[in-house]
Protein backbone atom coordinates (compact mmCIF):
# COMPACT_ATOMS: atom_id res chain seq x y z
CA UNK A 1 0.00 0.00 0.00
CA UNK A 2 2.86 2.54 0.80
CA UNK A 3 4.65 1.87 -2.38
CA UNK A 4 1.17 2.91 -3.99
CA UNK A 5 1.07 5.60 -2.68
CA UNK A 6 4.57 6.95 -3.42
CA UNK A 7 3.50 6.28 -6.76
CA UNK A 8 0.93 8.59 -6.87
CA UNK A 9 2.84 11.17 -5.00
CA UNK A 10 5.43 10.59 -7.97
CA UNK A 11 3.46 11.34 -10.74
CA UNK A 12 1.22 14.59 -9.11
CA UNK A 13 4.52 16.01 -8.58
CA UNK A 14 5.79 15.02 -12.01
CA UNK A 15 2.43 16.91 -13.69
CA UNK A 16 2.79 20.04 -11.34
CA UNK A 17 6.47 20.27 -12.60
CA UNK A 18 5.17 20.08 -16.01
CA UNK A 19 2.96 22.41 -15.70
CA UNK A 20 5.25 25.01 -14.50
CA UNK A 21 7.56 24.30 -16.91
CA UNK A 22 5.46 25.37 -19.41
CA UNK A 23 5.66 28.74 -19.46
CA UNK A 24 9.49 28.92 -19.82
CA UNK A 25 12.45 28.78 -17.05
CA UNK A 26 12.18 31.15 -14.85
CA UNK A 27 9.06 32.21 -16.03
CA UNK A 28 5.65 32.89 -13.46
CA UNK A 29 3.10 30.47 -13.55
CA UNK A 30 -0.47 31.64 -15.39
CA UNK A 31 -3.34 31.61 -14.02
CA UNK A 32 -4.26 28.40 -15.68
CA UNK A 33 -1.93 26.58 -14.78
CA UNK A 34 -2.18 27.68 -10.83
CA UNK A 35 -5.42 26.10 -11.20
CA UNK A 36 -4.24 23.35 -12.95
CA UNK A 37 -2.05 22.48 -10.14
CA UNK A 38 -4.53 23.18 -7.49
CA UNK A 39 -6.61 21.04 -8.96
CA UNK A 40 -3.86 18.25 -8.89
CA UNK A 41 -3.28 18.91 -5.30
CA UNK A 42 -6.86 18.32 -4.53
CA UNK A 43 -6.96 15.07 -6.67
CA UNK A 44 -4.30 14.09 -4.82
CA UNK A 45 -5.78 14.46 -1.29
CA UNK A 46 -9.10 13.30 -2.44
CA UNK A 47 -6.92 10.03 -3.36
CA UNK A 48 -4.77 9.81 -0.49
CA UNK A 49 -7.93 10.03 1.94
CA UNK A 50 -9.71 7.50 -0.16
CA UNK A 51 -6.81 5.08 -0.05
CA UNK A 52 -6.15 5.95 3.51
CA UNK A 53 -5.25 2.47 5.38
CA UNK A 54 -8.77 1.88 7.28
CA UNK A 55 -7.74 0.42 10.12
CA UNK A 56 -9.96 -2.71 10.66
CA UNK A 57 -12.55 -2.63 12.88
CA UNK A 58 -11.83 -5.47 15.86
CA UNK A 59 -13.92 -8.26 15.00
CA UNK A 60 -16.51 -9.00 17.55
CA UNK A 61 -15.19 -11.64 19.87
CA UNK A 62 -16.96 -15.00 19.29
CA UNK A 63 -19.80 -15.36 20.57
CA UNK A 64 -19.80 -18.20 23.77
CA UNK A 65 -21.16 -21.41 22.60
CA UNK A 66 -23.69 -21.86 25.09
CA UNK A 67 -22.40 -24.94 27.22
CA UNK A 68 -24.95 -27.51 27.77
CA UNK A 69 -26.13 -27.66 31.11
CA UNK A 70 -24.53 -30.17 32.87
CA UNK A 71 -26.58 -31.96 35.40
CA UNK A 72 -25.05 -33.97 38.25
CA UNK A 73 -25.44 -37.61 37.49
CA UNK A 74 -27.74 -38.36 40.80
CA UNK A 75 -25.83 -40.55 43.20
CA UNK A 76 -27.49 -44.14 43.21
CA UNK A 77 -28.54 -44.45 47.04
CA UNK A 78 -27.47 -47.90 48.36
CA UNK A 79 -29.98 -49.74 49.57
CA UNK A 80 -29.99 -51.03 53.47
CA UNK A 81 -28.34 -54.08 53.31
CA UNK A 82 -30.69 -56.26 54.94
CA UNK A 83 -29.52 -57.32 58.29
CA UNK A 84 -29.00 -61.09 57.84
CA UNK A 85 -30.61 -62.85 61.01
CA UNK A 86 -28.51 -66.04 62.41
CA UNK A 87 -30.30 -68.92 62.93
CA UNK A 88 -31.45 -69.40 66.78
CA UNK A 89 -33.93 -70.48 69.13
CA UNK A 90 -37.38 -69.45 69.56
CA UNK A 91 -40.38 -70.37 71.90
CA UNK A 92 -43.71 -69.89 71.63
CA UNK A 93 -46.66 -70.55 74.57
CA UNK A 94 -50.17 -73.07 73.77
CA UNK A 95 -51.00 -71.32 77.14
CA UNK A 96 -50.42 -67.39 77.82
CA UNK A 97 -47.63 -67.63 80.52
CA UNK A 98 -46.14 -65.19 83.01
CA UNK A 99 -42.69 -64.07 82.56
CA UNK A 100 -40.49 -63.36 85.75
CA UNK A 101 -37.25 -62.18 87.17
CA UNK A 102 -36.68 -65.54 87.85
CA UNK A 103 -37.68 -69.15 87.45
CA UNK A 104 -40.26 -69.71 89.54
CA UNK A 105 -43.03 -67.94 90.88
CA UNK A 106 -41.80 -66.88 93.77
CA UNK A 107 -40.07 -64.33 91.75
CA UNK A 108 -41.55 -61.03 90.82
CA UNK A 109 -43.43 -60.72 87.53
CA UNK A 110 -42.47 -58.23 84.93
CA UNK A 111 -44.57 -59.40 81.62
CA UNK A 112 -45.92 -62.64 79.65
CA UNK A 113 -45.70 -64.37 76.20
CA UNK A 114 -49.34 -64.82 74.90
CA UNK A 115 -50.45 -67.31 72.92
CA UNK A 116 -49.41 -66.54 69.05
CA UNK A 117 -46.21 -64.36 70.17
CA UNK A 118 -42.96 -65.63 69.38
CA UNK A 119 -39.68 -65.05 71.66
CA UNK A 120 -36.38 -65.03 71.47
CA UNK A 121 -34.59 -67.74 74.15
CA UNK A 122 -31.23 -66.54 75.34
CA UNK A 123 -30.61 -68.92 77.95
CA UNK A 124 -32.09 -72.02 79.85
CA UNK A 125 -32.00 -73.19 83.54
CA UNK A 126 -30.25 -76.57 83.97
CA UNK A 127 -32.71 -79.00 83.41
CA UNK A 128 -34.36 -76.58 80.55
CA UNK A 129 -37.66 -76.36 82.92
CA UNK A 130 -37.42 -72.17 82.67
CA UNK A 131 -36.23 -70.59 79.64
CA UNK A 132 -34.60 -67.11 79.88
CA UNK A 133 -36.07 -65.09 76.63
CA UNK A 134 -36.50 -61.54 75.18
CA UNK A 135 -39.25 -60.12 76.06
CA UNK A 136 -41.36 -59.77 73.16
CA UNK A 137 -43.64 -56.70 74.17
CA UNK A 138 -40.51 -54.83 75.55
CA UNK A 139 -37.20 -56.11 74.09
CA UNK A 140 -35.38 -54.41 76.04
CA UNK A 141 -36.53 -56.71 79.03
CA UNK A 142 -35.17 -60.17 79.27
CA UNK A 143 -37.29 -62.70 81.92
CA UNK A 144 -37.76 -66.49 82.67
CA UNK A 145 -41.04 -68.58 81.53
CA UNK A 146 -41.64 -72.04 82.78
CA UNK A 147 -41.29 -74.40 79.64
CA UNK A 148 -43.94 -76.61 80.68
CA UNK A 149 -46.07 -74.65 77.76
CA UNK A 150 -43.16 -73.94 75.74
CA UNK A 151 -42.82 -74.52 72.03
CA UNK A 152 -39.15 -73.96 71.09
CA UNK A 153 -37.39 -74.09 67.66
CA UNK A 154 -34.46 -74.45 67.11
CA UNK A 155 -31.30 -76.23 68.32
CA UNK A 156 -31.98 -76.28 72.33
CA UNK A 157 -28.22 -77.36 72.95
CA UNK A 158 -26.91 -74.15 71.78
CA UNK A 159 -28.61 -72.59 74.57
CA UNK A 160 -26.56 -71.35 77.45
CA UNK A 161 -27.32 -72.44 80.98
CA UNK A 162 -27.60 -69.50 83.19
CA UNK A 163 -27.44 -69.06 87.13
CA UNK A 164 -31.11 -67.81 87.88
CA UNK A 165 -31.01 -64.95 90.41
CA UNK A 166 -31.05 -65.64 93.89
CA UNK A 167 -34.30 -66.28 95.65
CA UNK A 168 -35.65 -63.50 96.89
CA UNK A 169 -35.99 -63.90 100.91
CA UNK A 170 -39.42 -63.66 102.00
CA UNK A 171 -40.30 -62.14 105.69
CA UNK A 172 -43.06 -61.83 107.66
CA UNK A 173 -43.80 -58.64 109.87
CA UNK A 174 -45.45 -59.56 113.27
CA UNK A 175 -45.39 -56.72 114.65
CA UNK A 176 -44.09 -52.88 113.97
CA UNK A 177 -40.02 -52.92 113.34
CA UNK A 178 -39.80 -56.46 114.28
CA UNK A 179 -39.39 -59.02 111.91
CA UNK A 180 -39.37 -63.19 112.37
CA UNK A 181 -37.82 -65.71 109.88
CA UNK A 182 -39.93 -67.23 107.66
CA UNK A 183 -41.48 -71.07 107.96
CA UNK A 184 -41.51 -73.91 106.17
CA UNK A 185 -44.76 -76.03 106.44
CA UNK A 186 -46.96 -77.48 104.34
CA UNK A 187 -50.00 -80.21 103.69
CA UNK A 188 -50.65 -83.70 102.77
CA UNK A 189 -53.46 -86.16 101.41
CA UNK A 190 -53.87 -89.17 99.72
CA UNK A 191 -55.77 -89.32 96.85
CA UNK A 192 -55.93 -92.89 95.00
CA UNK A 193 -53.79 -95.14 93.22
CA UNK A 194 -53.15 -94.66 89.36
CA UNK A 195 -51.88 -97.14 86.89
CA UNK A 196 -49.52 -95.99 83.45
CA UNK A 197 -47.83 -99.35 82.41
CA UNK A 198 -46.99 -99.18 86.72
CA UNK A 199 -48.98 -98.06 89.25
CA UNK A 200 -48.34 -95.15 91.17
CA UNK A 201 -50.14 -93.39 94.23
CA UNK A 202 -50.88 -89.18 93.82
CA UNK A 203 -50.85 -86.96 96.69
CA UNK A 204 -51.67 -83.55 96.92
CA UNK A 205 -49.19 -81.00 98.13
CA UNK A 206 -50.49 -77.45 100.07
CA UNK A 207 -48.01 -75.00 101.09
CA UNK A 208 -49.08 -73.30 104.20
CA UNK A 209 -45.91 -72.07 105.11
CA UNK A 210 -43.81 -68.92 103.59
CA UNK A 211 -41.24 -70.49 102.36
CA UNK A 212 -41.50 -71.25 98.80
CA UNK A 213 -41.48 -75.37 97.93
CA UNK A 214 -39.41 -75.90 95.69
CA UNK A 215 -38.30 -79.38 95.12
CA UNK A 216 -40.58 -82.89 96.48
CA UNK A 217 -39.45 -86.41 97.59
CA UNK A 218 -42.25 -89.05 97.81
CA UNK A 219 -41.07 -92.62 99.83
CA UNK A 220 -43.63 -94.98 100.05
CA UNK A 221 -43.30 -98.01 102.60
CA UNK A 222 -45.91 -101.03 101.25
CA UNK A 223 -46.51 -102.00 105.12
CA UNK A 224 -48.76 -105.25 103.62
CA UNK A 225 -45.07 -106.68 101.68
CA UNK A 226 -41.55 -105.28 102.12
CA UNK A 227 -41.47 -103.25 99.46
CA UNK A 228 -40.36 -99.28 98.98
CA UNK A 229 -40.99 -96.71 96.32
CA UNK A 230 -39.27 -93.76 95.80
CA UNK A 231 -39.58 -90.49 93.70
CA UNK A 232 -37.99 -87.01 93.59
CA UNK A 233 -39.38 -84.08 91.77
CA UNK A 234 -38.08 -80.59 90.90
CA UNK A 235 -41.98 -79.82 90.07
CA UNK A 236 -45.62 -80.93 90.41
CA UNK A 237 -47.65 -82.90 88.05
CA UNK A 238 -50.77 -83.62 87.84
CA UNK A 239 -50.91 -87.31 86.48
CA UNK A 240 -54.14 -88.86 84.92
CA UNK A 241 -52.85 -92.86 84.17
CA UNK A 242 -50.03 -91.79 81.21
CA UNK A 243 -51.27 -88.32 80.48
CA UNK A 244 -49.62 -85.29 82.64
CA UNK A 245 -52.40 -82.44 83.37
CA UNK A 246 -51.06 -79.28 84.76
CA UNK A 247 -47.61 -78.68 85.82
CA UNK A 248 -46.22 -76.05 88.79
CA UNK A 249 -42.31 -75.87 89.14
CA UNK A 250 -42.93 -74.21 92.47
CA UNK A 251 -45.80 -73.93 95.48
CA UNK A 252 -45.94 -69.90 96.80
CA UNK A 253 -47.67 -69.94 99.79
CA UNK A 254 -51.45 -71.13 99.70
CA UNK A 255 -50.46 -72.90 96.34
CA UNK A 256 -51.46 -76.66 95.96
CA UNK A 257 -50.47 -79.35 93.19
CA UNK A 258 -50.06 -82.79 93.41
CA UNK A 259 -47.50 -85.11 93.28
CA UNK A 260 -46.51 -89.37 93.23
CA UNK A 261 -44.51 -91.87 94.57
CA UNK A 262 -43.36 -92.86 90.90
CA UNK A 263 -45.00 -95.44 88.34
CA UNK A 264 -42.96 -98.49 89.71
CA UNK A 265 -45.02 -100.25 91.32
CA UNK A 266 -45.37 -103.46 89.84
CA UNK A 267 -48.58 -104.81 91.31
CA UNK A 268 -52.37 -103.19 92.04
CA UNK A 269 -51.49 -101.93 95.70
CA UNK A 270 -55.12 -101.94 96.55
CA UNK A 271 -55.99 -102.62 99.94
CA UNK A 272 -52.25 -102.72 101.52
CA UNK A 273 -51.77 -100.24 104.01
CA UNK A 274 -48.69 -98.08 103.21
CA UNK A 275 -46.80 -95.38 104.79
CA UNK A 276 -45.80 -92.38 103.41
CA UNK A 277 -43.23 -89.70 103.59
CA UNK A 278 -43.27 -86.74 101.88
CA UNK A 279 -39.89 -84.17 101.67
CA UNK A 280 -40.32 -80.69 100.86
CA UNK A 281 -37.57 -78.25 100.03
CA UNK A 282 -36.92 -75.00 99.30
CA UNK A 283 -34.20 -75.00 96.24
CA UNK A 284 -34.49 -77.34 93.35
CA UNK A 285 -32.45 -81.01 94.12
CA UNK A 286 -33.81 -81.38 97.86
CA UNK A 287 -31.83 -78.19 98.82
CA UNK A 288 -32.37 -75.39 101.26
CA UNK A 289 -34.32 -75.60 103.92
CA UNK A 290 -36.29 -78.92 104.21
CA UNK A 291 -39.29 -80.54 105.86
CA UNK A 292 -40.66 -83.88 106.22
CA UNK A 293 -44.15 -85.31 106.74
CA UNK A 294 -45.90 -89.17 107.36
CA UNK A 295 -48.92 -90.17 106.71
CA UNK A 296 -50.20 -93.50 106.72
CA UNK A 297 -53.26 -94.81 104.35
CA UNK A 298 -54.92 -98.03 102.33
CA UNK A 299 -55.34 -97.27 98.69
Amino acid sequence: MQNKLYSILACFTLLILVACGSSGTGAEPTPNSTAIIETAIANANATMTAMAVVQPSPLPSDTPIPTAAITDTPSLTPLPLETATLPGVRVSVSEDTNCRTGPGTIYDRVGGLKVGQSAEVVGRDQATQHLYIRLPDNPVVFCWIISYYANVTGNVATIPVMTPPPTPTATITTTPGKTTTPSMDFSVSFLGADSCVAWFLEFNIVNTGAIVIESVKVVAKDLTTPNTFTASYDKFEDWNGCTVGAVQMDLVTGESEKTNSGANITYNPAGHSFEASITVCSQNGLAGSCLTKTITFIP
